[in-house]
């Protein structure tokens, strides 16, 4: 059975970085929750970072905190990615 995750760009799951940059959407729309004006991509950039640390903090293996040097080598990772892949 496919999972959520198992849908990967680069080792990357593809519905975490899609996800991320609708977080990055809504809360640049959302004026409320940021005082100040600014770009969409330092929302993206602040979306996930806060991810990376969320994940480190919880002891979650991602490929990003992997490639970061900050965690393990993730379970669905390969050595050699395909540009989209469905993981089993």
């Amino acid at each position: 059975m496919i999972g959520i995750h198992d849908v990967r760009l680069y080792n990357f799951a593809l519905l975490d970085i899609l996800g991320t940059f609708l977080l990055a959407l809504i809360s640049y729309y959302i004026p409320f929750i940021y005082k100040y004006e600014s770009r969409y991509w330092v929302h993206v950039i602040a979306w996930f970072l806060l991810a990376i640390l969320i994940h480190y903090l919880l002891g979650i293996n991602t490929t990003g905190n992997y490639y970061l040097g900050i965690s393990d080598k993730p379970t669905k990772f390969v050595d050699n990615p395909k540009f989209l892949w469905i993981s089993s």
